[in-house]
C-alpha cells in the first residue's frame, strides 16, 4: 500500500523547496539526534561525511520514488533486511522521526502547515514501517 497522491503531491514539493539545503539540514540532524540520542553516535556518526551524503542521497532517493511504491517498497525492505536500521528499538526510530519532522518544519519556514506536516508524518511512517518490515524479515529468518 502506498500513500495518497495528495500525500506524495504535498512531500514533494516541500522537499523541491528543501532540497537546496539538504546538507545543512543533514548536519543539523545529526546535531539534534545526538543531544536527544547520545547513545546513537556511534551508529551515526556525525563527523562521517559519506554518512551525512547516504542521509541526504536516501531522503532524496524515497522522496524521487513514492510514486512508484512497488518498486520502493521491495527496495526498502531489503535495506531493512541488510541492516539499515542496525536493530534500532521502534521508539528510537519514532524519536528519529520526530527529529527529522521537527527539522523539515524549521526548513520549511513560512511554507509549513498542518497538512505539509501530516504528509511528511505519513511519509516518514510509512518509510520507517518498510525498513523496520525488511529488519524483522531478516531476524526472523536468521532465528528461524
Amino acid at each position: 500500500m502506498g500513500l495518497s497522491a495528495q500525500t506524495i503531491e504535498l512531500v514533494e514539493v516541500s522537499y523541491a523547496r528543501i532540497e537546496p539545503r539538504a546538507r545543512a539540514m543533514a548536519l543539523e540532524f545529526y546535531d539534534d539526534l545526538f543531544e536527544t540520542m547520545p547513545t546513537l553516535r556511534a551508529v551515526f556518526p556525525r563527523d562521517d561525511a559519506e554518512q551525512r551524503r547516504l542521509a541526504v542521497s536516501f531522503v532524496g532517493f524515497v522522496i524521487a520514488n513514492l510514486r512508484s511504491p512497488h518498486r520502493l517498497v521491495p527496495l526498502l525492505e531489503r535495506m531493512g533486511e541488510r541492516g539499515l536500521l542496525r536493530d534500532l528499538t521502534h521508539e528510537e526510530l519514532a524519536s528519529i522521526g520526530r527529529i527529522f519532522l521537527s527539522l523539515l518544519r524549521k526548513f520549511e519556514g513560512v511554507y509549513w502547515s498542518l497538512e505539509t506536516s501530516h504528509a511528511w508524518a505519513l511519509c516518514i511512517t510509512w518509510t520507517i514501517t518498510a525498513l523496520h518490515h525488511g529488519a524483522e524479515h531478516a531476524h526472523f529468518a536468521r532465528a528461524g
